[in-house]
């Protein structure tokens, strides 16, 4: 099955809905592209996500247990919240 995914900025996409049917993700990077919303999930076994470089203004937390690496940088967030959602989750 798929472990990674990347969606490429080429595809320019501002949903990424699609992605819950890869519920067997371990690493998915969404940077660069324009995504002004991120709801996806749940992912039972995502560990790392990089949403870098969108355009994102609230981020309220992923639907994955064993998320150990985040990067929410360069983004346009004002709202950031749901963390109780990952445990795992390194500061």
């Amino acid at each position: 099955g798929v472990t990674q995914h990347e969606l490429t900025r080429s595809a320019t996409r501002q949903d990424a809905g699609p992605l819950n049917l890869l519920d067997h993700l371990l690493e998915l990077d969404i940077a660069n592209n324009f995504l002004e919303e991120l709801s996806i999930g749940p992912f039972l076994f995502l560990q790392s996500v990089d949403c870098s470089n969108n355009r994102l203004q609230a981020f309220e937390g992923l639907d994955a247990p064993l998320l150990r690496r985040l990067v929410l940088s360069k983004n346009l967030l004002q709202s950031v919240t749901g963390f109780d959602k990952n445990p795992q989750l390194e500061t």
